[in-house]
């Protein structure tokens, strides 16, 4: 069975979304990305275990390939259903831009391009992370934030209860936004979240594995984002993945999507237009 996703539009290209946690849900990303499907089908899909898609039945053998191969098996479902998936582009947004590097490293005559927006690239970087973050935070935040760094969540409620909390760190205008309503609507889930961040997440280096990603790739950074910043994981990417092109939203945090849509759905659109020529018949 596909994982759970919606699409919006049809045709060539497919533009596959893959949100961040791991533990949210595509929810995470609408309705910002929605105009995107005036220029490919947009799919936004819910990774194993995270949303509405059934979680695996031993998360200790779930690993980023085998999200990857999830992935790889809707791309086949909605090339089936619609056409224009062979090859697909893959945008993933934090974590799910680690699952999406993956597919193209084991699927890579499947995916045409790639991007990636607020991704981290090592697990090297987590602990310069943790000191940003603490530096940010205030108050109810600094204390959830504690909390949740001294180990992971063990129910889906109590990450429910301790996302809204840590919210204001990822953008840089907290009172820009209504953070809680956007927590609100995700299902978040808490095992996916212990699988990747407190376990996968540590040993993750994809630095070496770059220079065998041959697709277009648009590299995507907030100049406030204390998880990738674009002096670290950005660069990374921009220094190993031959061809990539990168972007600075220069009044955002983790999430440029929502911070500046309109800037964020032109240099995506421009992107898609320059390296996608097919996108221009949907």
């Amino acid at each position: 069975m596909p994982l759970h996703h919606t699409t919006l539009g049809r045709g060539a290209p497919g533009l596959i979304a893959l949100h961040g946690g791991l533990g949210w849900d595509h929810a995470s990303l609408r309705p910002w990305l929605d105009p995107l499907a005036d220029h490919a089908s947009l799919t936004y899909a819910d990774l194993a275990g995270c949303g509405h898609s059934p979680a695996p039945d031993d998360w200790s053998t779930v690993t980023h390939a085998t999200w990857a191969d999830d992935v790889e098996a809707l791309r086949r479902h909605l090339h089936a259903e619609r056409g224009g998936h062979d090859p697909a582009i893959l945008f993933g947004h934090s974590y799910g831009g680690v699952i999406a590097l993956e597919v193209a490293r084991r699927h890579p005559e499947h995916v045409g391009g790639l991007i990636l927006c607020g991704t981290v690239s090592t697990g090297t970087h987590l602990a310069a992370a943790a000191e940003r973050a603490f530096a940010r935070a205030e108050g109810r935040t600094h204390e959830v934030l504690a909390a949740a760094l001294s180990g992971p969540p063990q129910s889906d409620a109590e990450f429910a209860a301790l996302f809204p909390d840590l919210l204001p760190l990822y953008v840089h205008d907290p009172t820009a936004h209504d953070l809680r309503a956007y927590a609100e609507r995700m299902t978040l889930r808490a095992a996916p979240l212990r699988r990747t961040f407190y376990d996968l997440l540590a040993g993750y280096d994809a630095r070496e594995q770059l220079h065998a990603v041959g697709v277009p790739t648009l590299v995507l950074a907030g100049r406030h984002d204390w998880i990738a910043p674009p002096e670290e994981s950005a660069a990374d990417f921009l220094a190993g993945l031959a061809g990539a092109e990168g972007h600075v939203f220069e009044a955002s945090g983790h999430f440029p999507f929502m911070e500046e849509p309109d800037a964020f759905v032109a240099v995506v659109r421009d992107w898609l237009a320059a390296h996608v020529p097919t996108h221009a018949s949907v």
